[in-house]
């Protein structure tokens, strides 16, 4: 009996051996099949699916034909469930081990646009911000006139616009404050670096304001001549605003001269004591 099942054992045993060989590729060829199912698996949007079997492709067949599709497949993967961390690192891996593939360009730029996902709102830190203005630069330098390219020139655009108004804002925060000379400080450095963005023009609006109340009217006329020159916004609004400025503006001066007037009567109060 004991014989009966020991055979049985080795009969089991080997069918369950062959069943799995013959699902384990045998040669580079039939790789393949692993790339074709993955390929079925990135179009219907299965990207954990996919990525194992482009995984398992480039492990079965690392110098296929294929090998660098299936890697630059696996970071469009992750892009495309918005891990870009994850999709960074694969990306990387294209451009280092298939540096000569023609996907090494769109793996550059898909680095760039990686980062460019990973730029946080304008309240929060800008670290990844930075990154991907460099990294979209970069490909710019390296790989001109393509039509990444041109897309990448759109996004730094965008990015740089993002940091303009984080600058913005935090002077129209001192401004609420009534700390003048600190907004002004933001306008500034806001102007210094995003002068081509959205949010400059009303940065030159802000500074006239708080030189108006601060007093310093000469300083004043040169930041409203600037802003009335500027004419990236709508005449309609920009005469909203400079009605806004001259409104403020008179309103200071009737403060001073209420303020003279008073003085003048403590003192002449003061000679009728004596």
């Amino acid at each position: 009996m004991k014989k009966i099942v020991y055979s049985v054992l080795i009969v089991v045993s080997l069918v369950f051996f062959l069943d799995c060989a013959s699902k384990k590729p045998q040669t580079f060829s039939d790789a393949n099949i692993y790339f074709v199912k993955a390929e079925k698996d990135f179009e219907k949007g299965k990207w954990l699916k996919a990525i194992d079997n482009y995984r398992l492709y480039i492990l079965n067949n690392p110098g296929g034909e294929m090998a660098d599709d299936s890697q630059f497949k696996i970071g469009e993967c992750y892009y495309n469930r918005e891990e870009y961390l994850l999709a960074i690192a694969e990306y990387n891996q294209l451009v280092e081990r298939y540096k000569y593939s023609d996907l090494a360009v769109d793996g550059y730029f898909k680095i760039a646009m990686s980062y460019y996902e990973l730029s946080p709102k304008y309240q929060r830190e800008q670290t990844n911000t930075d990154k991907a203005l460099r990294q979209l630069q970069e490909f710019i330098d390296a790989f001109p006139g393509t039509n990444n390219a041109k897309i990448a020139q759109e996004k730094i655009g965008e990015l740089r616009t993002k940091l303009g108004r984080k600058l913005y804002e935090s002077g129209v925060i001192y401004r609420k404050l009534s700390q003048w000379d600190s907004a002004i400080l933001y306008f500034d450095d806001m102007l210094n670096q995003y002068y081509d963005t959205k949010y400059a023009v009303y940065a030159k609006y802000e500074k006239a304001y708080c030189f108006i109340k601060k007093h310093d009217f000469a300083a004043y006329e040169k930041a409203k001549s600037e802003f009335e020159s500027d004419n990236t916004i709508a005449i309609e609004e920009k005469t909203e605003l400079l009605q806004k400025l001259e409104l403020a503006h008179n309103k200071e001066l009737r403060k001073i001269e209420r303020a003279k007037r008073k003085e003048k009567e403590q003192e002449r109060r003061k000679r009728l004591w004596f």
